[in-house]
């Protein structure tokens, strides 16, 4: 149990180090930009967001769609006419977006036609679009945070249950060792008392052949008496 709260604690420090470093290097800067959309500028505003070019692309793509129909253009970007975006008119806009990827990251450019004009800074609606990229790009570093926690979360699962199966593979180590221990030591009595009845059948072996020739000297002695019996005993015929 210690051992697995401590790899917890070190999973959510590094987390939090990883949150306060990241935030920092990951500054979501809305900004002015320009960029051209099917073969004409457009000015709008842009955000650059430090992951993957499919991880943005995928939900930049969920976002567009769910203002209405988007359209692709060869020559590169995004159109979704009429566009139906409620934090910017409650009457439909052109809305022009684009995407493009570098070795720092994604940028997401957003333009939008009110059908007067375009938005620009100093616009009612300029700070409404500028918070659409700024909550798209905050929305992605979130879910980036909860994925590597999730991931963190699964390498300590996966940490802890190794440490449980080298708990229990110890705990059965020790059961085997006591078992040896105890083998060993009846295997140790058992060969002192071979030993000992070793010495035991050689001492009485010993005994047995002496025994033995007593026997057979004792045998050739009441022999020879009975011999010396009976030729006494010639004499008296």
């Amino acid at each position: 149990m210690y051992f697995c709260l401590m790899i917890r604690i070190l999973v959510v420090i590094l987390v939090c180090l990883w949150v306060s470093f990241g935030s920092h290097a990951q500054t979501i800067l809305v900004k002015n930009a320009e960029s051209t959309i099917n073969q004409m500028p457009r000015k709008g505003v842009s955000v650059k967001i430090e992951l993957d070019r499919r991880t943005v692309e995928k939900q930049w793509l969920k976002l567009l769609r769910s203002w209405g129909k988007l359209d692709t253009y060869k020559s590169g970007g995004y159109q979704v006419n009429p566009a139906q975006i409620s934090s910017i008119s409650a009457t439909p806009v052109v809305a022009f977006a684009g995407l493009e990827a570098d070795n720092t990251g994604v940028t997401a450019f957003l333009a939008i036609d009110l059908g007067t004009s375009f938005i620009v800074e100093g616009s009612k609606e300029y700070e409404p679009m500028r918070k659409i990229l700024q909550d798209f790009a905050t929305e992605l570093y979130r879910e980036d945070i909860n994925n590597q926690i999730a991931e963190a979360d699964k390498a300590v699962d996966a940490a802890v249950r190794f440490h449980d199966k080298k708990m229990e593979q110890a705990a059965d180590l020790a059961k085997a060792l006591e078992k040896n221990k105890a083998d060993k030591a009846k295997l140790e009595r058992q060969l002192k008392e071979n030993i000992d009845q070793f010495g035991k059948l050689l001492t009485d072996s010993t005994q047995n052949k002496a025994d033995q020739s007593a026997t057979l000297e004792e045998i050739n002695r009441l022999r020879n008496i009975s011999a010396q019996k009976k030729n006494k005993l010639k004499d008296f015929q």
